[in-house]
C-alpha cells in the first residue's frame, strides 16, 4: 500500500518540528544548568562546597564563588517541613517539621525563565561545624 504523498509530507514537517524543538530544548539545558532537576543542583552545590566541609572553608568558597547573594546565620539550621517539602531558615516544633543543622548558609544560586521567573535557593545545614546537608528550592513569581 503507497502512502499519498500529502501525508508523507506532513509526517516530514511534524518530525522537522518536534527535531527542531528537543535540540532548542536541548540546548537550553545546557545552557541554563539551574533548570535541571533538584538532585542535579545539588550536585551542582556539592561541586562548590563538598560535605564534610568546615564552616570557615565553606564560607570562604561562597564568598569567592559566583552566587548572587549569601546569606550567614550561625544561630540558626534549617528547616524542613517533610509534608509540603518547604524549607527556611529558624527554628521549630511544629508538627511534620524536621530541624537540621546548628548553623546553615541561605545562598541564592541565582533565576530562570520557563516561562516564569523561578529563583534557585539552596540550603546548607551544619553540624558541628561541617556541612552535613544541602536542600534546594525553587520560589516561583506567578501573575
Amino acid at each position: 500500500m503507497k502512502v499519498p504523498e500529502g501525508i508523507r509530507k506532513a509526517f516530514h514537517i511534524l518530525s522537522g518540528v518536534v527535531f527542531v524543538v528537543c535540540l532548542l530544548r536541548g540546548c537550553y539545558w545546557v545552557i541554563c544548568p539551574l533548570s535541571r532537576s533538584e538532585s542535579q543542583v545539588r550536585k551542582y552545590v556539592y561541586k562548590t562546597v563538598p560535605y564534610g566541609t568546615s564552616w570557615d572553608e565553606a564560607v570562604e568558597l561562597l564568598e569567592n564563588s559566583r552566587f548572587p547573594k549569601i546569606t550567614l546565620f550561625e544561630d540558626h539550621g534549617v528547616c524542613l517541613n517533610v509534608y509540603s517539602g518547604q524549607v527556611w531558615i529558624g527554628d521549630t516544633q511544629e508538627h511534620g517539621t524536621a530541624n537540621i543543622g546548628e548553623k546553615s548558609i541561605y545562598v541564592h544560586l541565582g533565576h530562570y525563565y520557563n516561562p516564569l521567573w523561578t529563583d534557585v535557593i539552596a540550603y546548607l545545614a551544619f553540624d558541628d561545624d561541617k556541612l552535613s546537608h544541602i536542600e534546594i528550592e525553587y520560589q516561583i513569581d506567578s501573575l
